[in-house]
């Protein structure tokens, strides 16, 4: 064989290999989505009831599963000790089973929160908006809020809606970041998974909330 056959069948190979090897994914994602921050001095938050999260019209059962999502997600700040309340447990102690930010609350809610769970801070959540089917929309309203002063600390209110562009670019970006072992993908951002798939969806709403809580732009393991 000639010294060009050679070189020809060695970059052959060479293409070969890079072609099956796969390139790592780099996330950058954008800063987060403007929130609220309180100036308030108070007790230092450290332990955090979650309340279940609010919405008049959907299932329990849907909700339980956002429920679980948004705990996790808000886990990975690693910023308190989280203490979920079940709409079992609201029901006992107010006879309620989910509570807005926005509605009258029981004046002894957030006393009776603080005393039970020992916690420092409540998280309310609730959803402004659902839209399960593509393109998914979801809206999310949350507040951390001081269990001894019920001053509002944090607060969020946004919209993601997966009919936008930017959105869904997003959310592409940050489900191929997250996801293990890293889906294949061909086309980023023209509807994988993340953007057919309600709970996943959730998962990155929950992501893009909470570290608007912490303001840092990189995804907190």
């Amino acid at each position: 064989m000639s010294v060009t056959c050679k070189s020809f069948s060695l970059l052959l190979a060479v293409a070969s290999l890079a072609s099956c090897t796969e390139m790592p994914h780099v996330f950058q994602p954008e800063p987060p989505v403007q929130s609220f921050h309180s100036n308030v001095s108070g007790t230092q938050i450290r332990r955090v009831a979650v309340l279940p999260i609010a919405y008049a019209t959907a299932e329990e059962a849907s909700l339980a599963e956002l429920d679980t999502v948004l705990i996790q997600e808000l886990g990975k700040t690693t910023m308190f000790e989280l203490v979920p309340v079940s709409r079992d447990a609201l029901d006992t102690l107010f006879g309620q089973r989910e509570f807005s930010s926005v509605e009258v609350l029981p004046g002894e809610l957030l006393k009776k929160l603080r005393t039970d769970y020992g916690v420092d801070g409540v998280l309310f959540t609730e959803l402004t908006h659902y839209r399960p089917y593509q393109p998914i929309s979801i809206g999310v309203r949350s507040k951390l809020v001081d269990a001894s002063t019920g001053h509002v600390r944090w607060a969020f209110d946004h919209v993601f809606d997966a009919g936008n562009f930017a959105t869904a670019r997003a959310a592409e970006e940050y489900y191929l970041a997250t996801t293990t072992p890293p889906p294949i993908v061909e086309h980023p951002a023209t509807g994988t998974a993340v953007l057919q798939s309600p709970s996943r969806f959730t998962k990155y709403v929950a992501w893009e909330a909470f570290r608007s809580l912490i303001n840092q732009p990189v995804y907190a393991n």
